[in-house]
């Protein structure tokens, strides 16, 4: 997995994120031990209620030359509901994925939607409550997809380019 994302935020690695909130929280580079995203790391932020939102934004500028996870706020079992951003190479297509219970609900851009080698801005805004989202790729709505209600629940923390504690 090869994917850059760049923010503002001072961080020393390829792949940085931007998750707006309407509070200021920390994050910190991990080293990535189980798979490769920009040189090696990924950044995260502990589970605090400040990302434990329902209603939220998350918006980022992206780079990729392969596939794999863009920013995700994911347990493994579904249970309690979680959501993620990721890159499908192959179909060159990225998709929101969120789960209340297994199995996940894949909401996928049109193919060909998201080239690699090329800087976007990603923006998706998601009303767990309402059961909506909206994903923008360079401020074009790209997709509008409709969910049963949910409140992103799950107790993890949020990663950029990769999986929160994933040692």
């Amino acid at each position: 997995v090869m994917v850059s994302c760049l923010t503002n935020a001072i961080v020393p690695a390829t792949l940085l994120g931007v998750f707006l909130l309407s509070t200021t929280v920390s994050a910190q580079v991990i080293p990535n031990r189980g798979m490769q995203a920009g040189n090696g790391n990924w950044m995260e932020i502990p589970d605090n209620a400040s990302i434990a939102i329902p209603v939220f934004t998350v918006e980022v500028w992206v780079k990729s030359s392969s596939g794999g996870l863009i920013v995700t706020r994911d347990v493994p079992s579904g249970i309690p509901s979680d959501w993620q951003l990721w890159y499908d190479f192959s179909r060159k297509r990225l998709a929101f994925i969120t789960a209340k219970t297994p199995p996940d609900s894949y909401f996928f851009t049109p193919d060909n939607s998201f080239l690699p080698n090329r800087w976007y801005h990603v923006a998706l805004v998601v009303n767990g409550p309402a059961g909506r989202a909206k994903l923008y790729i360079d401020g074009t709505l790209t997709i509008s997809p409709t969910f049963s209600s949910r409140y992103f629940s799950a107790t993890t923390g949020l990663a950029w380019c990769g999986y929160y504690n994933n040692a």
